[in-house]
């Protein structure tokens, strides 16, 4: 590690930009917008996973491509060690998934061995059409498995997520909780009401 300082406040950003990552990624799948909606809960993942990791480890370190920068598979190794009491095993697969829409982040990859991608409610692997020649590389997400890992983390990361949603609107807040069987205790109880109408 570098000789920089962690950042004490920086947690607060990162998790700003996690949670606006995370609704934005669940609209794009409402939307049908497979690839985008990878790439958007990768972010996701990621901007957690940095605000813990923030509080112990320089800025520049997070950033740097030799150490962590977008590899979400280095991020939440490290993320692991913080909290060896937990086992966080069940959440390796959706961390390697979701690692993988980083590969096709811009268009070349695509243009040259093409791609089958399938995002679901689902947890675990969607099905991949079977009409899709099975040479080409797969991307699959299933945002369940997001919701629970988000639903994990937020207390090891002490991340209150009633003030962290309080920038959503009443579309946002229908985002996040359509089909999310995880989300019942996200929202500061009047705000709900608020939402729903009553």
């Amino acid at each position: 590690m570098s000789n920089a300082r962690p950042n004490s406040e920086a947690h607060s950003n990162f998790y700003h930009l996690a949670l606006q990552y995370y609704v934005a990624g669940r609209a794009a799948f409402l939307c049908g917008v497979n690839q985008t909606t990878g790439n958007l809960l990768h972010h996701a993942v990621e901007m957690l996973l940095k605000g813990h990791l923030s509080k112990t480890i320089p800025l520049d370190d997070l950033r740097d491509r030799k150490k962590f920068c977008h590899s979400l598979s280095k991020l939440w190794s490290e993320f692991k060690h913080h909290f060896p009491a937990e086992d966080l095993t069940g959440f390796d697969a959706i961390i390697h998934a979701l690692e993988k829409f980083e590969e096709i982040r811009y268009p070349n990859p695509i243009r040259k061995r093409g791609a089958a991608i399938a995002v679901g409610l689902c947890k675990g692997n969607p099905t991949i059409n079977s009409r899709v020649a099975t040479e080409l590389p797969e991307y699959w997400t299933g945002i369940c498995d997001v919701d629970a890992l988000f639903a994990r983390l937020f207390p090891l990361c002490r991340l209150n997520p009633h003030a962290y949603f309080s920038f959503l609107s009443s579309l946002g807040y229908q985002v996040v909780n359509e089909n999310n069987a995880e989300c019942e205790n996200w929202f500061d109880p009047q705000v709900k009401r608020h939402y729903v109408g009553g």
